[in-house]
């Protein structure tokens, strides 16, 4: 009797260690059911995350009035207060989000490649210093006959200098914005109500027209001479970089900056003037 007693106590104990283990029990019964629907719902959610990633976030979407152009015959001098006068598009675009024309840096007309070889004022390889050795254009060229903008559209249109565009960067705010899907920054000085649209128009480099809708890089009309320490660049005597102003998506933060870029590189050009 005894050992009978022992052994209901002993399967006593073990039924309800076995009721613990499945984490659940109503009235002696456990809840294989609801713990499977448990575990398919879970299932079912992580298979939507991984097939079904979450929509990327709206763009912002421009408005007539966030334009300052006054009609469709482009381009316009938009009036930034200190940031100077600019045109409303990159030069040979007919719209304030198309492309335009790409140039090389001095160059005065658009090509179908572009590299050092075919670089209007290449001149040879150095082997000895590693460098491409080009023509000496000077140091600024706004509003002489190696600017582009000034050559195509006469009058008081020029390249904007490092200076001009250090000027924009200063005295307009400026933020993402999109344009008929064309992404790019929208720079609005508070002085005057008006605003300007830089597309991510991307660069040509040999054939190659890449980075459209995810940079943008804008010659300006500045050689670049200085290293980021200030010293005089060695390569001066050479065929240096000249400034450009980049635009990029991946940095929000941080998306224009002035830096040395291959005068042979194919770039927009955002003319301005006086």
């Amino acid at each position: 009797m005894k050992k009978l007693l022992s052994s209901s106590v002993i399967f006593f104990i073990i039924a309800n260690f076995l009721c613990f283990s499945f984490n659940s029990c109503d009235n002696g019964k456990t809840n294989y059911s609801n713990d499977q629907e448990q575990l398919r719902e879970t299932e079912s959610k992580s298979e939507t995350k991984e097939t079904n990633p979450a929509p990327p976030p709206e763009p912002i979407v421009i408005h007539d009035n966030d334009i300052s152009c006054p009609d469709s015959k482009h381009p316009h001098v938009i009036d930034l207060g200190k940031a100077g006068k600019w045109s409303c598009c990159n030069l040979g675009a007919t719209s304030p989000e198309k492309s335009g024309g790409f140039y090389a840096w001095g160059e005065v007309n658009t090509k179908d490649i572009y590299d050092y070889y075919r670089y209007k004022y290449y001149i040879d390889f150095d082997i000895t210093n590693a460098v491409y050795r080009c023509k000496d254009i000077g140091e600024e060229i706004t509003g002489t006959s190696y600017d582009a903008a000034h050559v195509k559209l006469g009058g008081n249109w020029c390249m904007p200098s490092y200076n001009r565009f250090k000027r924009l960067l200063k005295y307009c705010e400026n933020k993402p914005f999109v344009i008929n899907k064309v992404y790019g920054i929208l720079f609005y000085n508070t002085e005057t109500g008006n605003s300007i649209f830089f597309p991510w128009a991307g660069t040509k480099e040999l054939e190659f027209h890449t980075g459209a809708n995810e940079y943008g890089n804008y010659w300006t009309s500045t050689l670049y001479t200085r290293d980021k320490d200030g010293e005089y660049d060695i390569y001066r005597l050479f065929c240096p970089a000249a400034y450009s102003f980049d635009i990029k998506s991946e940095s929000p933060s941080e998306f224009n900056s002035l830096n040395g870029s291959s005068r042979a590189a194919g770039y927009s050009i955002r003319p301005c003037t006086k």
